[in-house]
């Protein structure tokens, strides 16, 4: 792209940018490591943020902040301070088991994201996903949810979903290999949470996501009480 007159240009990105990062290595639970590599330098970084979208993220932030004029250090410090955001791939270890809530919206692109990150961070042990509908997209929504469903069934052991293309999520899952006992169709969080209650087992990683409207998040704070969906008693599913 051309750049104005008197205007400087530095580039991101994992290969072949001024701004780069080499050697990226998932620490599971603990983050990522990989080397930032400046021009004028390189610069080992051991990030609490998951995920191959959250290196992106990094990197603009290097850059911008080398553009500044930040040296080394504070450039390392900044990023390595970094934790998710409340409900956004907020991972946390909540008795025997670990939950990533990332509640707090969904589009195809961040449920994509959040699905292959969570098959990165489970290491040996079981995921499961507890999705709610992608809401506001239109005509593309059926096409949208099937690859939700497709990708879900190379990611995860346990699928839950909620809305109104639940059934086509499910459906996609099945064609992508997914047995259909392993997906439960819901028609509210407390039904999901009932049986969560009934199969989490030790060690497994549930990653609760979904768009604001969905209000998945009773689901993430409904495992945080010990499966217990704190508004049951006053009727709200």
């Amino acid at each position: 792209m051309p750049t104005a007159a008197g205007v400087s240009r530095l580039s991101f990105g994992l290969r072949g940018a001024e701004v780069s990062s080499e050697g990226i290595k998932t620490l599971g639970l603990e983050g990522v490591h990989f080397t930032l590599r400046l021009p004028d330098g390189e610069i080992p970084v051991k990030m609490r943020a998951f995920g191959q979208h959250n290196i992106y993220n990094a990197l603009a932030a290097a850059a911008a902040a080398h553009a500044l004029g930040l040296d080394h250090q504070t450039i390392r410090a900044g990023l390595e301070e970094f934790t998710p955001y409340d409900k956004r791939f907020h991972v946390e270890q909540v008795g025997d088991i670990v939950l990533i809530d990332d509640s707090y919206n969904a589009n195809p692109a961040s449920i994509a994201a959040a699905l292959v990150t969570l098959k990165d961070i489970r290491q040996q042990n079981r995921a499961i996903a507890v999705l709610g509908d992608m809401l506001e997209l239109g005509s593309g929504a059926p096409a949208a949810h099937r690859e939700v469903g497709l990708l879900a069934a190379t990611c995860v052991e346990r699928l839950y979903v909620m809305g109104e293309y639940a059934e086509t999520v499910a459906a996609g899952a099945v064609d992508g290999g997914m047995g259909a006992d392993h997906i439960c169709v819901a028609g509210s969080h407390g039904e999901i949470v009932e049986d969560l209650r009934r199969k989490v087992t030790k060690g497994d990683n549930i990653l609760v996501k979904g768009s604001r409207g969905m209000h998945m998040e009773k689901v993430a704070e409904a495992i945080r009480n010990g499966f217990s969906l704190a508004d049951e008693k006053k009727g709200v599913a």
